[in-house]
């Protein structure tokens, strides 16, 4: 960007922005005038005429690419006074009358309406059970208790996950565990291939290890609740779908597979029995044969080898 006036250069919009002027305190006098001259306004600058792309604030002139982005940055200085939500508030009156607060009539039509503030809401259920305590006591005293209120309050309406039978919006084909688990990519295998090959780069790097794990401890330590839920995850078979597949194994049960494959071309490395928890260490499929390569410092407990052992010998 350059001015047009002194010529100055600069690396992006914001720049030529702040060289003119900063919270309306002109900086640039002559190159200012000459703006005003040429273009009459501020509103006619040639940073304005970008509104269809980028999302300028009033008073910091900071640029974003969304209206949304602009509306959290307002609403988030709310709670800290920021300077340019109280210019917005001087300037507006209200919040209702910020400029990233309109919307279109289409969308409007949708929306309802709260009975206690009388704005509207996508679903007004939320905002009241959620957001507006006042609101939601106005409503227990007219409809007596939830399930008195009026269906559309709740928006759009409810139907069982075909899968686990949790309670989700008519639009959506399962919930959000499901179809995470099951359905999530399920035909997309270059999709999965990109995935696999973003995290081994990600994670091949010894410093983003360390970020993780610090990060993991740390969320840990501060919710207990999430150690144990991780904890009952992996034993009830997160370990076997983390390890399924895995090749990083020891030297000597690599070289064992590589052996036993050319024999049974079928062979599998870390092949999972879901039914019993269970991770072989190399399997033949087709002959339901289980090769396992004990070491001596991951076998030392010798009455769960046993166990181990009979319960897949149960499984045939």
């Amino acid at each position: 960007m350059k001015c047009e006036n002194c010529n100055k250069e600069f690396k992006n919009q914001q720049g030529l922005i702040y060289h003119l002027c900063v919270q309306h305190r002109h900086i640039n006098q002559k190159c200012y005038d000459f703006y005003i001259f040429k273009y009459g306004s501020e509103d006619n600058f040639p940073w304005k005429i970008k509104n269809t792309e980028f999302k300028i604030c009033e008073c910091c002139f900071k640029e974003f690419k969304r209206e949304f982005s602009l509306q959290m940055h307002l609403m988030t200085g709310k709670k800290y006074n920021s300077k340019c939500y109280q210019f917005y508030l001087e300037k507006y009156k209200s919040e209702d009358d910020f400029p990233t607060r309109k919307y279109s009539a289409s969308k409007l039509q949708n929306y309802q309406v709260c009975e206690c503030c009388h704005k509207k809401y996508k679903r007004v259920y939320h905002h009241i059970k959620t957001y507006s305590p006042n609101c939601y006591q106005f409503y227990i005293q007219k409809y007596g208790n939830d399930n008195n209120f009026p269906d559309e309050t709740r928006g759009e309406k409810l139907k069982p996950c075909p899968d686990c039978g949790k309670m989700i919006g008519e639009s959506k084909k399962w919930c959000i565990n499901c179809y995470r688990k099951n359905h999530h990519l399920q035909n997309n295998p270059e999709a999965i291939q990109k995935i696999k090959k973003s995290l081994k780069k990600f994670y091949s790097n010894p410093i983003n290890r360390k970020m993780n794990r610090d990060a993991q401890k740390k969320s840990f330590k501060e919710k207990p609740w999430l150690a144990e839920n991780q904890k009952q995850y992996m034993l009830s078979g997160g370990a076997i779908k983390a390890l399924c597949g895995n090749t990083n194994c020891s030297k000597p049960q690599i070289e064992f597979f590589n052996l036993i494959k050319q024999f049974f071309l079928d062979a599998v490395l870390n092949y999972p029995l879901y039914e019993i928890n269970v991770l072989l260490d190399i399997a033949v499929p087709s002959l339901k044969i289980d090769f396992e390569y004990d070491g001596s410092y991951w076998h030392q407990d010798q009455k769960y080898d046993d166990e181990r052992d009979n319960k897949i010998n149960e499984m045939g």
